[in-house]
């Protein structure tokens, strides 16, 4: 704990100092003030956590010079040393938020256990304090890889743009390398070299199938070097790694883009990447342009039926491209780009509801893997548009008869499925419970006779399968905001 001694007797500051020391191993005085001024240039200076100060000084006074001090330096805490046991005094420091006071001359015992209470006051918060720094880096950290994930799955939502502007406000443009990574200790000389020659902002992601993708962010004043400033570091980062490591490290550079496009930058990291690895002699660069039309057609024709969930025309199209690929050895590249295939098909299934999400992609690196994946989507796809025909069917059901007393078990064995199964299926499917979605169907159709008949309130209530009258207006009024009654004055008037 850092100490200023705040007194106008010299005396008194040196005492005060020899206490401190000859009692407190862990509690050091930086430094001393013999007015109120020089108290508030040394409390902005060296930052103390502990002021003792006196009152009655010349010119400024302790009090004013607290007061001072609290609004640059809110955090530094207080002991109030005086000669005067005022009541007056007292109240004055407990306005400015001081917790001790003690008189001079004081006894020494008294002194020790005031110091020690603030002293222990001042180790609890510095205990919380770095246990809530430690939360919060641990948070960041979890809520940066989640982006980097996010991105490297072609998640374009405003989701995952709001995320990436809170970790990172002030940056306008960004860029990914992939580097090739071998082993943990490659990784560790990456984060270390990183953490040492990247003077941007930047997510490491972890080590995965011998890869790490890292993004980097640059300000607005930087964008338009970006291209120097992602050869750069990926210059000096290789370097820096290759000096130390015996299997040397490659790095495939994104091209700078905005964040909404930023996984663009990823897909050409990673391409580079691969083109790295099957020619000689470079060990960072840009990705090359190749001509692959032919490739992409295919390509192109295997999303088309794996989004319908044709499993064999999907096979049977996905084994020619695999063989398109196999040509002048660039199988490195074909794997890389049916990933990016695969990837966005995960992402257009989720978006159409279909639950892929704990489906990992980036990670596969064989052929075998990319067939076992097509077969869980297609069985995914086919059980979803299942489901949704089993949803539509009893919609159906609900639809043709609202108006009787209608169970969730007796929907569920119309359409032939067990309750629980079905409670589940209707979720996912609607977004609805069974219970919610029927309520609401029935509101709707009684403002729909409320709209077009004369019938009573009580006629209606029977008329959309509610028995109860007062129960069916206080659903009503639940969904609408209004009671049927005040619904349908509203109708007249207008």
């Amino acid at each position: 704990m850092k100490v200023v001694i705040v007194d106008d007797e010299l005396v008194e500051r040196k005492a005060m100092k020899k206490l401190i020391e000859e009692n407190f191993s862990d509690i050091k005085v930086i430094g001393e003030a013999k007015n109120g001024r020089i108290a508030i240039e040394l409390a902005d200076e060296l930052q103390p956590d502990v002021m003792f100060i006196d009152i009655k000084m010349p010119g400024l006074n302790g009090l004013e010079a607290i007061g001072l001090i609290r609004k640059s330096q809110p955090q530094i805490k207080f002991i109030v040393v005086s000669a005067y046991a005022t009541f007056q005094y007292a109240k004055e420091a407990m306005q400015e938020g001081v917790k001790e006071y003690l008189l001079k001359p004081g006894k020494k015992n008294e002194t020790i256990e005031t110091i020690h209470r603030v002293y222990k006051e001042f180790q609890i918060e510095k205990e919380s304090d770095a246990l809530l720094q430690q939360t919060f880096l641990e948070a960041r950290k979890v809520a940066e890889q989640h982006v980097l994930m996010k991105i490297m799955q072609q998640d374009r939502t405003e989701e995952t743009e709001k995320m990436v502007r809170d970790l990172f406000p002030e940056m306008k443009v960004g860029f990914f390398h992939v580097y090739s990574c071998s082993n943990q200790h490659q990784y560790q000389l990456l984060s270390h070299g990183l953490s040492q020659l990247s003077p941007h902002p930047y997510i490491i992601g972890e080590l995965t199938s011998e890869r790490v993708a890292v993004l980097f962010f640059l300000n607005e004043n930087l964008s338009s070097q970006g291209k120097v400033h992602a050869l750069t570091v990926a210059r000096d980062v290789t370097v820096f790694v290759n000096k130390r490591e015996q299997v040397q490290m490659r790095c495939g550079i994104g091209y700078p883009a905005t964040i909404k496009k930023l996984a663009k930058s990823y897909q050409e990291s990673a391409l580079s990447l691969n083109q790295l690895r099957i020619r000689d002699g470079s060990y960072y660069g840009f990705p090359r342009q190749e001509k692959e039309e032919e490739s992409n057609e295919i390509g192109e024709v295997v999303l088309q039926h794996l989004l319908s969930g044709d499993y064999i025309t999907t096979i049977a199209h996905f084994e020619q491209y695999y063989e398109q690929f196999m040509v002048n050895n660039r199988e490195i590249l074909g794997m890389e780009r049916i990933r990016e295939d695969l990837i966005s098909a995960k992402r257009q299934l989720e978006n159409q509801g279909v639950f892929v999400t704990d489906l990992d992609v980036i990670s596969i690196q064989s052929k075998q893997g990319y067939l076992e994946l097509i077969a869980d989507l297609c069985e995914r796809i086919l059980l979803h548009h299942e489901g949704q025909k089993m949803v539509s069917k009893a919609k159906a059901y609900i639809h043709e008869h609202f108006q009787s007393s209608l169970s969730l078990e007796t929907i569920a064995e119309y359409i032939q499925l067990s309750p629980t199964y079905f409670t589940k299926l209707f979720k996912d499917q609607t977004g609805q419970t069974f219970i919610d979605y029927l309520t609401i169907y029935r509101i709707e159709q009684a403002i729909h006779l409320l709209q077009r008949t004369s019938q009573s309130l009580k006629e209606i209530s029977y008329a959309v399968g509610y028995k109860n009258p007062n129960y069916f207006s206080r659903v009503f009024k639940k969904i609408t905001n209004k009671s049927p009654k005040e619904y349908r004055k509203q109708i007249i008037k207008m």
